[in-house]
């Protein structure tokens, strides 16, 4: 899926998704994709990319920076529906997994290029493909408040129960 132009000159972003995804961790490279590559940052070569998650477990993730931020290896079960968010801004990166966070830093830069939604390349042009279902992306234009935050996560966890 591409998204429309809307999102291009950002500066600042906060998303929320609710997705799981068939094999937690996958066993073939192909199928280690991120959902969310229509807010992928501007980097430069081979093991820069996005994967939610790759093979060892782990969250690698480089929507809305110039940097790929290692997220970690999340303790649930990334095959049942879960939360994931993340803000992002100049000064700020944070990214959470069903409200707890699991990686921040205060040293980030913004960037945004890119509309595409569940596929990704690498500098060497493989392809990667998220591997899994979405069932709800909500992108907003700025970072939220720590209240108006909690309110979408609890709008989401009353929705998705």
């Amino acid at each position: 899926m591409e998204m429309d132009s809307a999102f291009s000159g950002l500066s600042s972003a906060s998303y929320f998704i609710v997705l799981k995804i068939t094999n937690d961790p996958p066993t073939i490279q192909s199928k280690t994709g991120h959902p969310i590559f229509f807010l992928y940052g501007n980097l430069s070569g081979f093991a820069t990319g996005s994967h939610f998650t790759w093979t060892d477990g782990n969250i690698y993730d480089s929507t809305m920076t110039t940097s790929r931020k290692a997220i970690g290896n999340p303790t649930p079960n990334l095959t049942n529906f879960i939360l994931y968010n993340v803000q992002s801004s100049n000064s700020n990166y944070t990214a959470r997994l069903n409200k707890t966070q699991l990686f921040t830093t205060s040293s980030n830069t913004f960037s945004q290029n890119g509309t595409i939604l569940g596929r990704q390349t690498d500098q060497s042009s493989t392809f990667y493909y998220f591997d899994g279902d979405i069932a709800e992306l909500i992108v907003y234009d700025s970072i939220l408040s720590l209240s108006d935050r909690e309110k979408i996560e609890d709008y989401i966890y009353t929705k998705w129960a």
